[in-house]
């Protein structure tokens, strides 16, 4: 794969909170992407990871899928990253969009770092909440509750 020449690298990734600056996960990449998407042109390259953490699931996709939609009319190339299917789907329904994963190790518990393009990455949390100890018992009453 060959990339152009970016005017920009715009990126969100880490997990950095500070109670004391009081700007938790979500405050702290709303702040970013609004700079970003100000920033952006269509000469840009745009990296964000996770970007709707740190609120409900269900409101954090939807803003994920905002912003995707805001990048991708302004930038040249957007790689964002997400564990929500609902994203996962779009990617695969929508022309220009590209679905992606990371090859995961399920007897290592790791990544190998092998990218699969085309492919929509699966989260494998309860196998590997299992593989390090927890009864399904403890997992199934939690669900349920």
């Amino acid at each position: 794969m060959v990339l152009p020449l970016f005017d920009r690298l715009l990126v969100d990734i880490g997990d950095e909170q500070s109670i004391a600056a009081d700007l938790p996960r979500f405050r702290r990449t709303m702040l970013n992407l609004k700079s970003m998407l100000e920033e952006a042109t269509p000469k840009s390259l745009v990296l964000v990871d996770e970007m709707g953490t740190g609120t409900a699931p269900e409101e954090g996709a939807r803003w994920q899928w905002r912003c995707w939609t805001n990048f991708t009319r302004k930038t040249a190339l957007c790689w964002p990253t997400t564990h929500h299917d609902r994203l996962k789907t779009y990617a695969s329904t929508t022309p220009g969009v590209l679905n992606a994963a990371v090859e995961f190790d399920d007897v290592n518990l790791r990544p190998t770092f092998r990218l699969m393009v085309g492919v929509p990455g699966g989260s494998s949390g309860i196998a590997i909440a299992q593989r390090l100890g927890l009864a399904d018992r403890s997992l199934n009453r939690r669900a349920r509750s």
